[in-house]
């Protein structure tokens, strides 16, 4: 099987399967003009059973630009898990991953929050 590049070169994604997609979200791109690497909300997908193999922009969005965020499956769900920026805690949020495409937030965390 070759690899095949992304539509949009990401770094610090995150990435899971879910029905033999790989889907990956938000990460930073490459900003030329700036010379940096800014976050994205875009999210691309890899369906492994069609032929030959092409990632596409999902037309979903993340609720906000975000990198070294965390994804997973749940009931069927995908769940974005933000990150921190030293000033702020991003939200949980389930992306709907059928039309009408949208983000839901599900919980917004105002301060750290440590389970055991």
């Amino acid at each position: 099987m070759d690899v095949v590049p992304m539509v949009v070169p990401r770094v610090s994604a995150s990435s899971v399967v879910f029905n033999n997609q790989i889907i990956v979200s938000g990460g930073a791109i490459r900003n030329e003009s700036t010379d940096s690497n800014e976050p994205t909300d875009s999210i691309e997908v890899l369906n492994l059973d069609q032929f030959p193999l092409k990632w596409v922009i999902f037309a979903g969005k993340l609720p906000l630009p975000l990198s070294g965020h965390q994804t997973f499956v749940y009931k069927g769900k995908l769940i974005v898990v933000g990150s921190y920026d030293k000033t702020e805690y991003y939200p949980i949020s389930e992306v709907v991953h059928s039309p009408p495409c949208k983000t839901i937030v599900q919980l917004i965390l105002h301060k750290r929050q440590i389970y055991c």
